[in-house]
């Protein structure tokens, strides 16, 4: 994958795709947990309506907070969640097909900075970008279909 760099132009910022994310979290393999010694297989059984995925940016190690910056793909239309299921689904109206609809960003660093939000408007198919300090605020974005 290619790889971007910061705004100073030194440092490579990883990128990687919300499927080879899942695909980790799905696979075959049994995960052991550090702390408790246990292995866990984790599968997906049954999909929501609404999906709501949560990526942990945040990591203590030598008892300082760090970030994870890497750059996250994801599709904005019809992304087919079929190949994550432990058992497939007979059709699509299953509810196996998403759409993204919004996007909540951490700007800054780990103890402090400030968070703002991507939301699809469904009706104009356009997105805007919130941002929460003192008042809201908000401008029209633009999203690149993958």
């Amino acid at each position: 994958m290619p790889l971007f760099k910061d705004s100073l132009e030194r440092n490579r910022i990883p990128q990687v795709s919300l499927s080879a994310l899942l695909n980790r979290f799905v696979q075959q393999e049994l995960h052991h947990d550090v702390q408790t010694g246990h292995f866990h297989r984790y599968r997906l059984h049954k999909l929501p309506y609404c999906l709501i995925l949560v990526m942990k940016r945040f990591v203590k190690s030598n008892f300082v907070w760090e970030k994870n910056i890497s750059i996250v793909h994801f599709p904005i239309r019809d992304w087919n969640m079929a190949e994550y299921l432990s058992t497939p689904l007979r059709t699509e109206s299953d509810g196996i097909v998403y759409d993204l609809t919004a996007v909540v960003v951490h700007d800054g660093e780990p103890n402090g900075g400030s968070y703002r939000c991507h939301v699809r408007h469904k009706a104009s198919d356009s997105w805007f970008e919130i941002q929460v300090r003192n008042c809201i605020h908000h401008r029209k974005i633009l999203y690149q279909q993958e």
